[in-house]
């Protein structure tokens, strides 16, 4: 096992998705359906990476990074959006969110990201954000 992630998205077929190429990459991978779920996840265990979804039914994806960031500092979140949601976005960012992803995209790319959050300073970000 390279790490851990945690996958928080209401899209069951993506979070399906996501986690069989993240265990087939060597990582130890779980998932939650929304805010609520993802803050109980990470209070049972520790992960390197969250993927987390800024759009969320009830507690948005920005609002559950914080609360997770809260319980464990030294997890990295790579957020994930389909949509434009610039202030939930640069709030993500300002809080320390490792980068944002566009949907779709590309797993090669999902991976070298989590690699690199994997091994990043606490409020280390990526270069830039991802391209659409």
């Amino acid at each position: 096992m390279i790490g851990s992630v945690l996958i928080v998205d209401d899209n069951t077929e993506l979070c399906e998705t996501l986690a069989d190429i993240l265990e087939m990459a060597g990582f130890d991978v779980k998932s939650a359906k929304g805010g609520e779920e993802g803050i109980k996840r990470v209070k049972e265990r520790f992960f390197d990476v969250v993927l987390m979804d800024i759009k969320l039914p009830g507690m948005n994806g920005v609002d559950t990074f914080k609360a997770i960031k809260k319980i464990s500092p030294k997890t990295r979140a790579i957020m994930m959006t389909a949509y434009a949601l610039e202030a939930l976005i640069n709030e993500a960012l300002n809080e320390c969110a490792f980068t944002v992803l566009y949907k779709p995209f590309d797993m090669d790319k999902v991976l070298d990201l989590i690699k690199r959050a994997k091994g990043a300073s606490e409020c280390e970000k990526a270069n830039k954000m991802e391209e659409r």
